[in-house]
C-alpha cells in the first residue's frame, strides 16, 4: 500500500493528493515534497520481515518444552508489534485526511483502452470464441487504430459494442471496483476486524 500511494502521488500519475501532515520538504530540491510517514511504515515492513525470520530462526530447531531461547524471539515479536501498531496509526490518520483526483483519473481513463479486456471477453462470450483468438483480434485493432477513440470506434462497427467507462467499472464480480462490491469488502473487512477484536481482549484478559 505504501508503495502504491508513493507512485500514485508523483507528479507522473498525479492521482492522489497527500496530507500535508504527512509530507516533509526535500533536504536537496525545494519543489519537492516527501510523504515522510508512509516512506518510514513501508521501511518498517522490511523491517518487520527482518524480526520475522530471527523470531523463525530461533524457533525452528528448539526441542520441547521451554527453552531460553524464546527470550531472544520475544524480543522481536515486541518490536513487530510496536511497528505494527504505529504503522496503523499512521495509516489511520493518512486515509482521513488523503483526496483522489478524479480529473487525473477520468483524464488518464480517456486516453488508454482500460476497456479492452472487457471488450474481449465480451466478445469472446457472446461469440463463443476462444479468449486467446480474440485476445490477439484485439490487440491488434488497439495497434492499428489512432488513439483510443479510434479504437473503440472499430470495436463498435466489427462487434457492435459501445465501449463505456461506467458500464466497465460496474462489473458485479469478484474483485472488481463496483460500488455494491466495494461495500461488501468493506462490510467483510469490518466483521474480520470485530472477530479479532474479541479474540485480542479474550487473550488480554
Amino acid at each position: 500500500i505504501a508503495e502504491d500511494i508513493v507512485i500514485f502521488s508523483t507528479p507522473q500519475f498525479d492521482y492522489l493528493v497527500l496530507p500535508k501532515e504527512h509530507l516533509a520538504t526535500s533536504s536537496m530540491m525545494p519543489q519537492k515534497k516527501n510523504p515522510v510517514t508512509i516512506e518510514i511504515a513501508r521501511a518498517w515492513g522490511a523491517e518487520s520481515i527482518g524480526h520475522l525470520t530471527a523470531l523463525l530462526g530461533i524457533l525452528k530447531a528448539l526441542p520441547t518444552g521451554y527453552n531460553l531461547d524464546m527470550q531472544e524471539a520475544n524480543r522481536h515479536a515486541l518490536i513487530i508489534l510496536k511497528k505494527t501498531l504505529e504503522t496503523l496509526k499512521i495509516f489511520s490518520d493518512f486515509f482521513k485526511k488523503i483526496e483522489v483526483n478524479k480529473e487525473k483519473l477520468l483524464i488518464d481513463a480517456e486516453i488508454f483502452p482500460i476497456l479492452a479486456t472487457d471488450i474481449a471477453e465480451k466478445v469472446s462470450l457472446k461469440n463463443g470464441r476462444p479468449y486467446r483468438e480474440v485476445y490477439n483480434e484485439i490487440a491488434k485493432l488497439i495497434k492499428d487504430s489512432k488513439g483510443v477513440e479510434g479504437f473503440y470506434a472499430k470495436v463498435e462497427g466489427l462487434y457492435g459494442i459501445k465501449a463505456n467507462l461506467e458500464k466497465g467499472i460496474e462489473k458485479p464480480v469478484l474483485g472488481s471496483p463496483n460500488p455494491t462490491k466495494v461495500k461488501e469488502y468493506i462490510k467483510l473487512a469490518k466483521t474480520v476486524l470485530e472477530e479479532d477484536f474479541l479474540k485480542l481482549n479474550e487473550v488480554i484478559m
